[in-house]
């Protein structure tokens, strides 16, 4: 179960990144530089504190990504009324 959690936290915490590094850049190119970068050093060489996956019993950092994804959705939706009142 344990395992099932850490993936379904990964599902959503990957496209809140995207979608939070692309609407404070503007542009895919930061997301896509910072994930093949992550996840070469975290899932693929299990390194704990970057594997959000949870590839290991040991690097299933559920909780932390869980509310890494809740913080990044968060600022993205700040950042977005951000951009629209300005526009």
């Amino acid at each position: 179960m344990a395992a099932f959690a850490a993936w379904l936290t990964a599902a959503l915490f990957i496209p809140a990144l995207a979608l939070a590094l692309g609407v404070t850049t503007q542009s895919r190119k930061p997301f896509e530089a910072l994930y093949v970068i992550w996840w070469y050093i975290g899932p693929l060489h299990h390194l704990h504190t970057l594997d959000f996956i949870g590839t290991t019993p040991q690097s299933a950092n559920t909780p932390l990504y869980l509310t890494a994804t809740l913080a990044l959705l968060t600022l993205t939706l700040a950042f977005r009324k951000l951009q629209l009142a300005r526009a």
